[in-house]
């Protein structure tokens, strides 16, 4: 019995706009993502091209890194915590409740703000990534999984007791769901009952095998090497 992982590699971004998940004034966003730059860690990861969506992205700075999220024309400044390491794989997450606008790293809150009150995003998550070459943001480079949007507000426990799960996708309140497996359309599967799948470009998408008896690929019928 053969396991599958797959892990999106997105040197440039996958785009959801022909088909987005849409987001009220209650919403949770949360996927789990490494930096495969030398630890700069800059870009989106998450949002539209015109930060009008509910978003994640990161500012590489001298000294030291933020994470910033929001949507319409307000943005969050957080500061990274010292101890987290984004070359390693990490869960983020933020939720909004039409007060509180959270933002959870690998379960933990680490910001609660109320600047967003009342408001409502104006626009629905259309990218997962960056643009290449964007203006305003470095081009995302590293690692995304498990990509969940949801239209209600998520507990903390909810976020800790699945954040290294994956999920069925019939889930309540999924509206989204990307755990990163392709179709034969090259496109990203939506598990969620929403079926938004998402055609990609300038992707690789890397398949693991692994079992007991298959610690690593080598060509074997029971241990094949990555087809995609």
């Amino acid at each position: 019995h053969h396991s599958r992982a797959n892990s999106g590699v997105f040197l440039d971004s996958a785009d959801l706009t022909n088909n987005p998940p849409t987001l009220g004034n209650q919403f949770t966003i949360e996927l789990r993502f490494k930096y495969d730059d030398g630890g700069v860690a800059g870009g989106q990861i998450i949002g539209s091209a015109n930060f009008k969506a509910p978003f994640i992205k990161f500012q590489a700075l001298e000294h030291g890194k933020r994470i910033q999220y929001g949507f319409g024309d307000k943005t969050i400044t957080v500061d990274k915590p010292d101890s987290v390491n984004f070359e390693n794989w990490h869960h983020i997450a933020t939720t909004f409740d039409e007060t509180n606008y959270k933002l959870y790293l690998d379960g933990v809150e680490l910001n609660n703000s109320t600047d967003l009150s009342g408001l409502t995003p104006p626009e629905p998550v259309t990218m997962i990534g960056s643009y290449k070459g964007h203006r305003k943001l470095p081009p995302w480079l590293g690692k995304i999984d498990e990509v969940r949007i949801w239209n209600d507000t998520r507990t903390q426990d909810e976020i800790l007791a699945n954040m290294n799960k994956t999920l069925v996708g019939n889930e309540s309140g999924l509206v989204a769901y990307y755990p990163m497996d392709v179709n034969n359309n090259w496109e990203l599967v939506d598990h969620s009952p929403n079926e938004n799948h998402v055609r990609i470009t300038d992707v690789e998408i890397a398949s693991e095998y692994f079992s007991d008896d298959c610690p690593a690929p080598d060509g074997s019928l029971d241990c094949p090497f990555p087809t995609i």
